[in-house]
């Protein structure tokens, strides 16, 4: 009976840390870009739309938790430049933040493309 008892409280501990893991996968959108996030095998996989810009599909995605880091790669001023992505999910929000890696950073933010953009999920 004890071992029952044992194993009856580890399946409920495990079983709850699954639900309070927030679903990373879905599409997530605002205004300005649609996000389409998958996992497969621990990794975040997908395409990022961006509202004027086309898509970007992406396939390095790692995932921590709530957390998803991925890069793209776009083209800007006729240069292919690497966009590395930072994102936050919180209940049916995830928030979004990009960057240039391989740039040195500037000397101010600057907000109007680096975010950060708040998408929702879309049901």
């Amino acid at each position: 009976m004890r071992l029952t008892l044992v194993s009856a409280l580890c399946m409920c501990l495990v079983s709850t840390n699954i639900r309070a893991q927030p679903e990373l996968a879905g599409t997530w959108s605002d205004a300005k870009f649609t996000l389409e996030l998958n996992v497969a095998r621990g990794t975040a996989i997908g395409v990022v739309a961006e509202k004027g810009q086309g898509t970007s599909r992406f396939s390095d995605g790692s995932l921590d938790g709530n957390k998803v880091v991925f890069t793209t790669v776009t083209r800007l001023n006729g240069e292919d430049i690497v966009l590395e992505w930072r994102g936050e999910v919180t209940g049916d929000e995830l928030t979004l933040t990009r960057d240039f890696p391989s740039k040195r950073p500037l000397r101010r933010p600057y907000p109007p493309f680096n975010g950060p953009f708040l998408l929702h999920r879309s049901k």
